[in-house]
């Protein structure tokens, strides 16, 4: 219950009896816990207390439990809310999962089922203060940092430092970005240690491209003072940061200067194994949701079958042999759920031959029953046999359609289809094409850069890790769109069987 004991709850239920006694047993354990009567006081409630997580009814007066849950989703779409309800109606459960209902527990309220909930979203929202609080302090070094520092990502200026902001007069990033038209104008002169002269215009691409000169750099600011300039790239992250040392105290700083350097170089590859894993937790949020749904429907069948078996004046032999068999079914396509679930959880890394089928079998396990609330067809084409990481592969596939199922939702549209075709020549050719509108061409060539997006919630490292583990696998990634459809293009290795 430690974790429990770091966050605050804002519970909200209609029925008297049911809140108080939950609430009872819950404010013995959280670290604050918020409790409202209806959708409409839990709302308000929300806005003026701001809790780390939500528990909620479904029908209340005023304000139902979705409605209040989709108004909070708004507000803060990160925040975790688990539904409680007493109705098993579908209607329910997909409105739910719309919304992005993080849970689902049933009325009467099993209190461990809703402590487990608890304890899991407990331990994703400590991880994401904790690296909310890394990265202040991450920005904290660098601003401070007495050498002026910039970072720019494919040649475009993405950060400078607080140090060389009150140099060129300037109180912050959004100032900067506002009053100067190009950092060009800021710039006097540069040359190299021999003097030779060098043009101001695009002076980033300049230093960059040719690394191994070293750049003496007179800024406007100060023409006086000539800062020599300290350049790195991060070729996996498509980052460059230049550093600007005084040169009259450069013998100081060198020693400094060069062991920062040699630290961000050695912390790169941590970095990028940290993205990867921040790209799998995030798909997993898509997938235990998706989860939910599967795992639903066989428990209400089973459910029914225990209601049929209750029934003894009633049942006959035909009734009960129906309900085992039905039932053994039931059990078996959700132990096939889990197992195909496990297998994407797996820590095992190598490279082997798999069935593309067989693969996109346990995709569509995961994932048909999504897929279908939203009216969309996932079409298969071709057959073969791949070399690769079949987790990794898996990974990038299950991105690929998350993307195409939300860019459906920002569009009114029948006939909505995912296809996925395999092709073969020397190597295997997956083609992934839907027809959700299409990505403007003004963007395309930026969608595998780490950190793009267009979605207000979203990270944009799904596409960028992507193109990481097919190129860990010998594969590449391409894009095109045209006719309102985006198609993806991936080449990986053939395998033979």
């Amino acid at each position: 219950m430690d974790k429990l004991s770091q966050i605050k709850v804002l519970y909200v239920e209609d029925d008297e009896l049911i809140r108080e006694e939950l609430a009872e047993t819950l404010e013995f354990d959280v670290k604050e816990l918020i409790v409202a009567e209806n959708g409409e006081d839990g709302l308000e409630k929300f806005k003026k207390y701001n809790p780390d997580l939500v528990i909620s009814d479904v029908k209340m007066p005023k304000m139902d439990g979705l409605a209040m849950s989709k108004e909070i989703k708004l507000l803060s779409a990160k925040t975790p809310i688990i539904i409680t309800t007493a109705f098993s109606d579908s209607d329910y459960l997909m409105k739910a999962i719309e919304i992005g209902i993080d849970r689902y527990v049933l009325k009467p309220i099993d209190i461990d089922k809703l402590y487990d909930a608890l304890e899991e979203l407990a331990t994703i929202l400590l991880y994401e203060k904790e690296k909310e609080v890394q990265n202040k302090y991450l920005r904290y070094i660098l601003d401070f940092n007495p050498s002026f520092i910039l970072i720019s990502t494919n040649k475009t200026i993405e950060y400078i430092n607080k140090t060389f902001l009150k140099f060129l007069g300037f109180k912050n990033f959004e100032e900067f970005k506002q009053k100067v038209d190009t950092i060009d104008n800021l710039v006097e002169n540069i040359e190299d240690l021999e003097g030779k002269k060098y043009p101001t215009e695009n002076w980033i691409k300049e230093i960059i491209e040719n690394n191994h000169i070293q750049h003496i750099i007179h800024f406007k600011k100060d023409k006086n003072t000539p800062f020599i300039v300290l350049q790195n790239s991060f070729k996996d992250l498509d980052k460059d940061i230049l550093l600007f040392s005084d040169v009259t105290n450069l013998e100081l700083n060198r020693l400094a200067l060069n062991k920062e350097i040699l630290k961000l170089k050695e912390d790169n590859q941590e970095k990028l194994h940290l993205l990867k894993i921040q790209a799998k937790q995030a798909l997993m949020g898509e997938m235990i949701a998706a989860i939910a749904h599967q795992l639903k429907q066989p428990l209400n069948v089973l459910n029914m079958n225990f209601q049929i078996l209750e029934m003894d004046e009633v049942t006959t032999p035909e009734d009960l042999s129906f309900c085992i068999r039905n039932g053994k079914m039931q059990v078996e396509y959700m132990s096939k759920t889990i197992d195909d679930f496990r297998s994407f959880l797996s820590p095992e890394k190598k490279m082997e031959v798999f069935s593309f089928l067989e693969m996109i079998e346990e995709i569509k396990t995961l994932f048909s029953k999504q897929l279908e609330v939203h009216n969309i067809d996932l079409i298969i084409e071709g057959n073969g046999y791949i070399y690769g990481y079949k987790t990794e592969l898996e990974q990038v596939l299950m991105n690929l359609i998350k993307n195409a199922k939300d860019a459906f939702e920002n569009i009114d549209k029948k006939d909505k289809y995912i296809k996925i075709t395999l092709k073969e020549n020397e190597n295997i050719i997956l083609e992934i094409e839907d027809n959700a509108g299409g990505i403007p061409n003004d963007i395309l060539e930026n969608i595998f850069n780490p950190y793009f997006t267009t979605k207000k919630d979203g990270t944009g490292i799904g596409l960028y890790i992507s193109k990481i583990l097919l190129e860990d696998m010998k594969g590449d990634i391409c894009v095109e769109t045209k006719e309102n459809k985006t198609k993806f293009i991936i080449k990986v290795l053939k395998g033979d069987k």
